[in-house]
């Protein structure tokens, strides 16, 4: 049995970020399941914002702290054998990188629809 992440009511937290943010279930792909948008291993909001970077903050010596995420799909690992449009849904615990070296995770799903 597996859940797959929809909709946007989910939260996502970064590794150096002072922030959660909501999940990026908004796919340029319009994937519907029940009546919500579903996530997949490509979804990745353009818009994040976790807050205070702590690497941010270093790399401009303090003057900037606002987060300023790089983040490039695809989240690993999705889930196995459940495919929507040719990509793994999302499920809680999925990480996917920023370029400036923080780790964001899917810690809450919100709303899933269970594989069975």
């Amino acid at each position: 049995m597996a859940y797959a992440v929809i909709d946007s009511d989910g939260t996502l937290s970064c590794a150096v970020g002072s922030e959660d943010d909501d999940t990026a279930a908004d796919t340029a792909s319009d994937i519907e399941l029940e009546d919500n948008t579903a996530s997949t291993i490509m979804d990745v909001k353009d818009d994040h914002d976790f807050g205070d970077c702590v690497i941010w903050a270093i790399i401009t010596v303090g003057s900037e702290t606002g987060c300023n995420p790089a983040v490039f799909p695809p989240y690993s690992s999705g889930i196995s054998g459940i495919e929507l449009q040719d990509y793994a849904a999302n499920v809680d615990e999925d990480t996917v990188s920023c370029s400036l070296g923080g780790t964001i995770s899917i810690d809450d799903a919100g709303t899933e629809i269970e594989f069975s």
